[in-house]
């Protein structure tokens, strides 16, 4: 004969759910976010930038830089970073682009990478060294 099922209960159906993994306190989840957060703070590199006295060239050439950074200031040899382009981008001459990347890697704002043949130098967003955070308006003491 065929057996009869027996008609579910609340107690039988929660003895057949799956357990659940308690979550971590937030405290945790908040630490390990932190910890997984990239070094590199857009924001706050580009408040460098803008408060810097440079010329506005290489401020607009450092904000167009940081629009093709990735999450680590880091922006891998390609096209983009070819100087008439970034001239083009900007739309300032290519020579006031080479100037600007020049003051740029010289006041130690970007780094560059080596060389290699004709393929552009990857550029890495940087602060100079004793950089200090500027205070502004809506900062909080």
């Amino acid at each position: 004969m065929a057996e009869q099922l027996a008609r579910p209960t609340p107690l039988n159906v929660a003895a057949r759910a799956p357990r659940l993994i308690a979550e971590p306190p937030r405290r945790e989840v908040a630490e390990q976010r932190l910890a997984a957060r990239p070094l590199f703070d857009r924001h706050t590199w580009e408040q460098a930038i803008r408060y810097s006295e440079l010329h506005p060239y290489s401020r607009l050439l450092a904000m167009m830089l940081a629009h093709y950074a990735d999450g680590t200031g880091h922006i891998p040899s390609s096209d983009v970073l070819v100087a008439p382009r970034l001239a083009k981008a900007c739309n300032v001459p290519v020579q006031d682009v080479h100037i600007s990347l020049s003051v740029l890697y010289r006041e130690r704002y970007i780094d560059r990478g080596e060389p290699s043949g004709h393929t552009p130098r990857s550029v890495t967003l940087s602060f100079p060294p004793g950089y200090q955070r500027p205070h502004s308006p809506g900062d909080r003491p």
